[in-house]
């Protein structure tokens, strides 16, 4: 069964529960289906329009990449991803419709940590690595003034 979300904060929450929930095999099966084709990946998981279809192949291969390598090593890692996305911005005769020059601006801030512990039982010292991820994209829309 096709399991989609919007593209919106509360829907990649939403399906990021999902895919921990379905533990490692789950998250296997997503690492694998971003890896082999992130364009059709993102339009089987998320609701999207034909405009931001368009807008995600326009990016481009490296950047489908970045990304798909990005949120497969969070997902690994458990980590969280988020999104924050603006609202379309409303037109009006001074502001331009720059659909054609491609409005939207992508942000990906990344954060992977890694804190070593240092643990001790009686003489015996053992370390070990706790690994942190998380990956946040933000989606706004800079204003073009058509003066």
């Amino acid at each position: 069964m096709k399991k989609q979300f919007t593209l919106t904060g509360i829907g990649v929450d939403e399906w990021i529960t999902y895919i921990y929930a379905g533990g490692d095999h789950r998250i296997h099966e997503e690492c694998a289906y971003i890896a082999h084709d992130f364009v059709g990946w993102i339009s089987y998981r998320f609701q999207l329009a034909a405009s931001q279809i368009e807008f995600v192949i326009s990016l481009g291969e490296l950047v489908h990449e970045s990304y798909s390598s990005d949120i497969q090593n969070t997902l690994l890692l458990r980590g969280t991803i988020s999104l924050d996305k603006e609202q379309e911005p409303i037109l009006s005769d001074k502001i331009q419709n720059a659909k054609a020059q491609n409005p939207k601006v992508v942000w990906k801030e990344k954060q992977n940590a890694v804190a070593r512990a240092m643990a001790t039982e009686g003489k015996q010292k053992d370390k070990h690595n706790e690994q942190k991820a998380s990956l946040r994209f933000r989606i706004s829309y800079p204003d073009i003034n058509v003066n």
